[in-house]
């Protein structure tokens, strides 16, 4: 077995947790849909055994956009707003996610 990555959950407070993901292989990127799968099962997680209500993410890359909108985030906030569609570097965007009812 061989480590291709990271994944994380913190606690920002007692039902809120912000969620990370990085897998490292082919030039560093989150193809083949495993970074989507990550964040639907660390949401999964968080839900079930942390009782968390909403999960945030904040990410300057696309490819973790994709993988993070593919997973059920939402775009809450991209600043500043002219760069949410940059590929790279100035474009903060903030998700956020929330189990269904």
């Amino acid at each position: 077995m061989r480590r291709i990555g990271f994944a994380s959950l913190h606690r920002k407070s007692d039902t809120v947790y912000s969620a990370g993901a990085y897998l490292g292989w082919r030039g560093g990127g989150m193809n083949g849909g495993y970074g989507a799968e990550t964040f639907r099962l660390m949401c999964r997680y968080a839900v079930k055994r942390l009782g968390a209500a909403k999960i945030l993410a904040a990410h300057t890359n696309l490819e973790h956009k994709s993988a993070l909108e593919e997973a059920g985030f939402k775009l809450v906030s991209a600043f500043p707003p002219q760069h949410a569609k940059r590929r790279r570097g100035y474009g903060i965007r903030r998700f956020e996610w929330t189990p269904r009812a």
